[in-house]
């Protein structure tokens, strides 16, 4: 006499294997569309012919967080290396 409720063992496997397997081809797929837009993105971005235009707006960019100069209102600026070391002697790591 056959028992009708105990599970096939089979046919779960073969639905757990399967299931396996989608949730991995999903994954694929999401992360070849997430690394192609990163692609498009990044190449719009860097354009031809902004490469000494960027390279100058990013020194330019940089020589604002490095050396000393007067700020507003009796502030000072500081080198950033610098402020983040005093934030984290005032205030802790």
């Amino acid at each position: 006499m056959h028992r009708y409720d105990d599970p096939q063992s089979a046919s779960s496997l073969f639905v757990g294997i399967v299931g396996i397997i989608l949730v991995i081809l999903t994954i694929l797929v999401a992360q070849a569309y997430f690394f192609r837009m990163e692609k498009e993105e990044l190449d719009r971005k860097n354009l031809p012919g902004m490469g000494e235009e960027a390279a100058f707006l990013r020194a330019a960019q940089e020589g604002q967080l490095e050396g000393y100069a007067p700020g507003e209102n009796g502030m000072v600026k500081v080198p950033i290396e610098q402020a983040m070391n005093l934030v984290v002697e005032e205030f802790g790591p």
